[in-house]
Formats: C-alpha cells, structure tokens, sequence
C-alpha cells in the first residue's frame, strides 16, 4: 500500500473478529477506511457549516436541503465507522482525527453573498416596480395566481 500525507502514522490495533480475512489485509482495510472516515466526518461537518451559514432569498430550502443532506452523510459516517470496528480495529472518528486526513478541499470561511441585480432587464420582465425574488415578482408566472418560494416545488 502506498504512503500518503493522510496516511496512519502506526498501524492500527487490531482484535480477534470471527471474520475470515487474514490480519495484514484486515488493517490494510481498517486504514483505508479509517481514511475514508475521516474524509465523510469532513464532509457532514461542511455540510453543517453551510446549513449555519445560508443567507438569502432561497434560505429556507437551501437550510434544509443542507441538513438533509448531513443527516444523510451521518448515518453513512456510522456505518463506515462500524465497519471497521467489524474488522476489529478501532475506529478513529474524532474531529482532530478527520481535519488531519480528510482528502476533501478545506471549506471556505468566507463566501461572497451576491443579491440579485434588479436593474433594466428585469424590470422589463418582471414589471417596474415588482423583483423577480419577491412572491409578486412570480405571482401570475406560475398559473392560477400561486405564489411560491425558493426551495418549493
């Protein structure tokens, strides 16, 4: 197995499984997926961080469209993380643990929030005096007088 920058310093400790695997591809497999652990810890947390942090007129369903996806993301975390406790090893799903090797970018702390614009040609589209981000901007656009936000379907 090659050595990557995420790779574990040591190999781990493993205990007696009933699993039919022999030991050296038993922690092979517990450090590829202690790897991977770390990188699907990284993500739920990211997602998270979104889920905190949305800002705009399509917040609501952008907000829940994060969480779901986390609440998702967390219970494949639990199933890596049983995995390799299957295998006998010791799964290593602390946050210090996952930010040291996770292979996924770091999450930006800053992001640009951008309104819409609202000049010349949106007027024409949408009427002078109504924003294409407001429920009269869509009222009528969408049949039978419905009004809907960003997120609904």
């Amino acid at each position: 197995m090659k050595k990557s920058k995420n790779a574990l310093a040591d190999p781990p400790t493993m205990y007696p499984t009933g699993i039919d695997l022999p030991l050296n591809e038993r922690i092979e497999l517990n450090t590829l997926i202690n790897l991977r652990l770390a990188s699907a810890i990284d993500l739920q947390l990211q997602l998270k961080q979104a889920h905190w942090n949305v800002k705009g007129p399509c917040f609501i369903g952008l907000h829940e469209l994060f969480d779901s996806i986390a609440a998702a993301v967390e219970s494949y975390v639990d199933m890596i993380a049983e995995r390799v406790v299957q295998l006998g090893g010791t799964a290593e799903g602390t946050v210090r643990v996952a930010a040291s090797r996770s292979r996924l970018d770091e999450y930006p702390r800053r992001i640009r929030h951008r309104e819409p614009r609202h000049g010349p040609q949106s007027r024409r589209r949408f009427g002078r005096n109504e924003r294409p981000t407001t429920a009269g901007g869509f009222q009528g656009r969408l049949g039978g007088g419905q009004t809907r936000t960003c997120g609904e379907t």
